[in-house]
């Protein structure tokens, strides 16, 4: 009678022990819950629109036979449209600034995910090469555009686990100084013209989104004063890691049965000729390593093709104006028609 009793109560206890850390893990997870919440709404509220969330979209409609990649100097100087009326081929830009390397190989694979094109065309920027990686204000938020997928979540690994994993968790924290424009965001977001994804949102009066990525540089009613810049080339200052993304870039492409065709935009006639020994070095460099890749690679810099007047450039770097831009874009569309003919 007594062990019966003992048994009872022992079982009693043991289920009252179970509720109770049952109810501390609902607690707990709950808890996290929260957190997650609170953190997505903090990003809602201070992270702006960018033009990645357009390039995206654009991805995700798919039907493309031509990818751009690469730099703020393609997203300024490649009007798809343009290039397109050349090739008779669909197109769409994803070059953004602060997109490295292995940022574009994630491009890439999203690209195949979703519908893969025929061609991929890498801008390739020798200084994206040696320069120390920005992640800031600048950045370009591919990641957080990016839907939810088994490639999202390598990207994300790749890319940040090693890293400052923080960014990864608060893609924010750039814009915590910035509570005061929130309301402004979220007005924006709840907006039918942020469901509609309309361009006028990531344009202004300086630059005006043109649909398929394509950022164009409107001239100024009087000429501003262009920051002397020009390319700093030192072959031993190359980050080979970066080297090591750009060649997965190609072998994934070959995997895919998908050309992969390389190229180098022109700089302004007045920013290579103070520095002559850094293009050409720096063109030969890249000429040979895609050489061993079985890549070919357009150097604009060297062909002679676009007569890269000052005028047509809004800084010394390389970003053209709008009227620049289509102009060389339609060269950039000849070469591209006769390097399918190769």
């Amino acid at each position: 009678m007594h062990n019966s009793d003992f048994e009872t109560d022992v079982k009693k206890m043991c289920a009252t022990g179970k509720r109770k850390q049952w109810k501390r893990i609902l607690y707990a997870g709950l808890f996290l819950l929260c957190v997650v919440l609170l953190n997505e709404a903090v990003g809602f509220a201070l992270l702006p629109v960018t033009y990645a969330r357009m390039n995206l979209h654009n991805l995700e409609q798919g039907g493309y036979d031509d990818l751009f990649i690469g730099t703020s100097r393609g997203a300024n100087n490649i009007n798809p449209a343009v290039v397109d009326e050349v090739t008779g081929r669909k197109s769409t830009n994803l070059c953004m600034g602060n997109v490295y390397p292995l940022d574009d190989l994630y491009l890439i694979r999203e690209a195949c995910r979703i519908d893969p094109p025929k061609r991929v065309i890498y801008e390739l920027d020798p200084s994206y090469y040696t320069v120390e990686e920005f992640q800031g204000m600048a950045d370009p938020f591919v990641l957080h555009e990016m839907s939810f997928s088994s490639v999202k979540v390598r990207y994300a690994a790749d890319k940040y686990l090693d890293d400052d994993f923080r960014i990864l968790l608060h893609q924010w924290m750039f814009y915590r100084n910035h509570l005061s424009q929130a309301p402004e965001i979220m007005k924006m977001k709840l907006s039918e013209a942020y469901r509609n994804y309309d361009p006028a949102l990531v344009s202004d009066a300086q630059t005006i989104y043109r649909g398929e990525g394509f950022l164009a540089r409107q001239r100024p009613e009087e000429e501003t004063v262009r920051a002397e810049s020009w390319l700093n080339w030192n072959e031993e200052a190359v980050k080979k890691d970066r080297e090591e993304d750009l060649i997965e870039m190609i072998r994934y492409c070959k995997e895919q049965d998908i050309e992969f065709v390389a190229v180098i935009l022109p700089a302004p006639e007045e920013t290579r000729t103070a520095n002559p020994e850094g293009y050409e070095a720096s063109g030969q460099y890249y000429e040979e390593l895609l050489k061993k890749q079985g890549v070919p690679l357009i150097d604009f810099n060297e062909n002679g093709a676009f007569t890269a007047d000052l005028e047509k450039y809004y800084d010394m770097e390389g970003h053209m104006y709008e009227d620049g831009a289509n102009e060389f874009s339609r060269i950039l569309g000849e070469y591209l028609s006769l390097s399918r003919n190769m």
